[in-house]
């Protein structure tokens, strides 16, 4: 992580050699949650408007370099019609828990 700077994560994490990365985990956060409050409270910041009704979803991959392990996480703030995963995408929830 080092100096990244102002690149992308993804420069360092995709087109890098020597970076695993274990399959993505799709899930909605438990409203309750810190993280959904963190968001929840981001996104309200940043726009005005309140997510705090709503399970936001999120997905979360490991990247493994040398043997350390880098967990990231999105979550989907954005107000929009149901978030309907792909098939792929409901096929690996089913392989991992459910909840982010």
């Amino acid at each position: 992580m080092r100096g990244l700077g102002s690149r992308p994560l993804a420069d360092v994490l995709f087109k890098r050699t020597g970076i695993s990365r274990q399959p993505l985990a799709f899930g909605k956060l438990v409203r309750t949650s810190p993280v959904q409050r963190h968001a929840a409270a981001g996104w309200s910041r940043a726009t005005g408007q309140s997510r705090r009704d709503a399970a936001l979803p999120a997905r979360r991959s490991v990247f493994v370099r040398r043997g350390c392990a880098l967990l990231v996480m999105e979550v989907f703030a954005a107000p929009g019609p149901s978030w309907v995963w792909s098939p792929a995408a409901r096929k690996v929830k089913k392989c991992h828990r459910s909840r982010v």
